[in-house]
């Protein structure tokens, strides 16, 4: 096969293809370069491409450098055309020594919007850095991504081009690149296919999809699993990606989805599947509960051949947004915004037009209610403390938290300048004169708001089991009676809506510093503790008086966002992890793109280690 090749194919079809030059190298005589490999492509909403590019040690001499030019082959008309697109790319060039959790001494080459009849351009440097020692060659990873979101008929084409500018062109046969689908990226086998299989789904959230926004998070798990013995477990990722552009559809549409994919998949593996795992971001957490609630109830039998192991839910609205969001929020999600699923998230089972074969219950009702959640041996959630206002702290954490710890642990990230949290005047002025301010109305309801989510006893875990150990020591200096009166309880910051929408658009991008240097980076994880059934404090909503009722016209929403959360928590352990992330906090915490939001790698790496690594 020659490298010089033009592929035009559909992500369907495309497998793992190989370009080797046997012949020649084109001679672009007018712009004095070496082209040793050309490709043109088109990719749709969800889809990317994966390119491996190796040079062989053995052809050249060390410190050379090859370019790569990629071009958005899309008309420039197009620029101005965001909701229905956008129609950019999200590039990035990793050398193959590259690891975010390690010190690394040269630049990364990344764009993260390539628009319209734009390009972008990197140096591929054949040093250490890049230098595969197995293969004996020179190795870099290149991801072209679509960032198209809400059109799944939309397309875009671009163009990849490897070059140099010498004299005398290299052998044709020193440059091999291998191309990836999404298919092929999301169809890896295992690495043992002959032994039992842990088979890991992970769902994503609204206006996203499984292909693009979900690849960091399933890299980092099969790195993860990567480096385990044999012994451990085997592990595959998938995800269901029939629900792209579908996200208006419902909760019970789409975990349908979810559910019936999974069964596709255990039916027609070619693997023996003993283990299952689910992991689900945002809105990504409510469908993957009702596809575990559909299969049980349809294929009772399947979680005693599978074992259920992890339930994982970062930023997930569990409890809906009724209770949560401002109120203008909920009245549009009630009329329409977001379709059905908006309507299930505000605590409405049924359309406007009530169908009598419905049930009255809310399906986040419904679901926490099955008995399956309990067999799984870990339950999980990741929930953002700041800068999320699309899904809120208490919706994403269950409602209960040690939050009075959690509060003295926040103290000492702001203290610290940690995640660029800022120290608010009112600290500093407190911290000087030593004295507590005395308790205002507006204090004391919520203080009294939050003391009735605040768990019982357990003084001694309170705070965070962070590792940190500038942290872990400062926060051995604490002491108090969390479960009483805290006077000087100060509630974290309520994220806004208006801001983290704001946030997905025009947040900063990491430095360069922060990229090569994971030494200086601030964002981490706040609070990390287990909670048990047996700390709930008793339900504060049950048996409330008539006159209550109707002087709090928001009773009915507390209520069943109480209700929600002591189904899941009244039977069932959880493990609650609070992070502290820069904006976009909601994005970030999934690392939906590689270096754009690499303020979440924390996030990712710890819910990978801890999940699936067993040694």
């Amino acid at each position: 096969m020659t490298s010089l090749l033009e592929v035009k194919s559909s992500q369907s079809s495309v497998t793992k293809k190989s370009f080797l030059s046997t012949k020649s190298v084109k001679l672009n005589h007018k712009h004095s370069k070496n082209i040793y490999f050309e490709d043109k492509d088109t990719v749709k909403c969800g889809e990317l491409f994966r390119y491996k590019v190796k040079i062989f040690k053995s052809g050249i001499s060390k410190d050379e450098s090859f370019h790569i030019q990629f071009k958005n082959e899309e008309s420039i008309i197009l620029l101005p055309v965001y909701l229905t697109g956008p129609y950019t790319f999200y590039v990035d060039v990793r050398p193959f020594n590259y690891d975010e959790n390690e010190p690394f001494s040269e630049n990364i080459y990344f764009a993260p919007n390539v628009k319209p009849d734009e390009k972008f351009k990197a140096v591929l440097t054949c040093n250490d850095n890049s230098f595969n020692e197995k293969e004996d060659c020179f190795e870099w990873t290149i991801d072209v991504i679509s960032q198209l979101a809400v059109l799944t008929s939309a397309s875009l084409d671009f163009k990849l081009e490897l070059y140099d500018h010498k004299i005398k062109p290299v052998r044709a046969d020193v440059v091999k690149v291998d191309k990836l689908s999404t298919y092929d990226i999301w169809s890896m086998p295992p690495k043992n296919p002959d032994l039992p299989v842990h088979l890991v789904i992970i769902t994503h959230g609204i206006f996203s999809n499984i292909g693009c926004d979900m690849l960091c998070l399933k890299d980092k798990i099969e790195k993860v699993a990567s480096t385990q013995p044999v012994s451990s477990d085997n592990i595959v990722v998938r995800g269901c990606m029939d629900n792209i552009g579908k996200s208006g559809k419902g909760l019970e549409y789409l975990g349908t989805a979810v559910a019936e994919y999974i069964l596709k998949v255990v039916e027609e593996s070619k693997y023996t599947i003993d283990k299952i795992s689910f992991l689900g971001h945002s809105l990504g957490g409510p469908v993957q509960a009702f596809a575990i609630y559909y299969i049980y109830h349809h294929e009772p039998h399947f979680f005693d051949k599978i074992e259920p192991i992890n339930f994982v839910t970062l930023a997930s609205p569990m409890l809906g947004v009724a209770a949560e969001l401002p109120m203008y929020t909920t009245i549009a999600l009630d009329f329409g915004g977001l379709g059905k699923t908006g309507r299930d998230l505000n605590f409405k089972h049924r359309y406007l037009i009530p169908k009598d074969n419905q049930s009255n219950k809310p399906i986040l009702e419904i679901v926490p209610q099955c008995p399956i959640f309990k067999k799984f041996k870990n339950r999980t959630v990741y929930a953002n403390v700041l800068h999320d206002g699309i899904v809120p702290l208490r919706t994403s954490a269950l409602l209960y938290l040690d939050w009075y710890g959690v509060d003295k642990v926040f103290a000492i990230f702001k203290s610290e300048g940690l995640a660029g949290i800022r120290t608010y005047k009112e600290d500093r002025k407190q911290s000087t004169t030593g004295e507590i301010p005395l308790l205002t109305l507006g204090n004391k309801m919520k203080l009294k708001k939050y003391r009735r989510l605040q768990i019982l006893g357990n003084e001694e875990n309170s705070g965070s089991n962070n590792e940190d150990d500038d942290v872990k020591g400062n926060l051995q200096q604490i002491s108090g009676d969390v479960s009483g009166s805290i006077p000087d309880f100060k509630p974290i910051p309520k994220a806004s809506t208006f801001m983290a929408a704001a946030n997905v658009l025009l947040s900063a991008l990491p430095t360069e510093n922060y990229i090569k240097n994971p030494d200086i980076r601030t964002d981490g994880i706040l609070h990390d503790r287990i909670y048990y059934p047996e700390e709930l404090p008793p339900a504060h909503y049950t048996n409330r008086e008539i006159f209550k009722k109707i002087i709090y016209p928001r009773d009915k929403i507390y209520r069943k966002e109480e209700r929600i959360a002591r189904y899941w928590q009244e039977s069932m352990q959880w493990r609650k992890v609070l992070v502290v992330l820069k904006p976009d906090s909601h994005n970030n915490i999934i690392v939906r793109r590689r270096f754009i939001n690499l303020f979440g790698n924390v996030v990712i790496d710890h819910a990978a280690k801890t999940h699936f690594a067993y040694v």
